[in-house]
């Protein structure tokens, strides 16, 4: 029997598909959607093969929060929220592109009045993707009261 798995994101799932057995394969990780047109390009540009580009690892399962805290990048310290959060990174928003570059560290306040280090991995539209330096347990984060708002005066 011939099987398409749909939904494939990351290089590592086509391995364990293919072991699996499955047959066909169908996701991000051979590109977004797009035309017709540009599909057949694509093809021929790659000899009739199609090529897993997408991301080589599948990511750690994310927890949606809607969580105040506060960076420190550069002696700078600023509101941001935490959108999702997994042991290992966050999505964050509050912070601009010029104020985010890629690959600087900085420390983010996940549990009240404690720093811990990250890296700035991606950001775009006020939002930044951050690696934790050190996995994160995720339990006591999500168990910890989020810190109060800051007013405006």
């Amino acid at each position: 029997m011939e099987t398409t798995a749909e939904g494939v994101e990351a290089q590592d799932e086509v391995l364990m598909i293919r072991d699996l057995g499955c047959s066909h394969i169908q996701g991000y990780v051979y590109g977004r959607p797009m035309r017709c047109t540009e599909a057949v390009a694509m093809l021929t540009a790659r000899a009739g093969q199609a090529v897993a580009t997408g991301v080589r690892v599948t990511r750690a399962e994310r927890t949606k929060v809607f969580r105040p805290s506060r960076v420190s990048l550069d002696g700078v310290e600023r509101d941001v929220r935490i959108r999702d959060i997994s042991p290992g990174g966050a999505m964050i928003d509050g912070l601009t592109v010029d104020q985010a570059p890629i690959g600087v560290e900085l420390l983010i306040e996940l549990v009240e009045n404690q720093m811990f280090a990250a890296r700035i991995c991606w950001a775009a539209d006020g939002r930044a993707g951050l690696q934790f330096a050190q996995p994160l347990d995720l339990q006591r984060l999500l168990s910890t009261p989020a810190r109060p708002l800051r007013r405006a005066m």
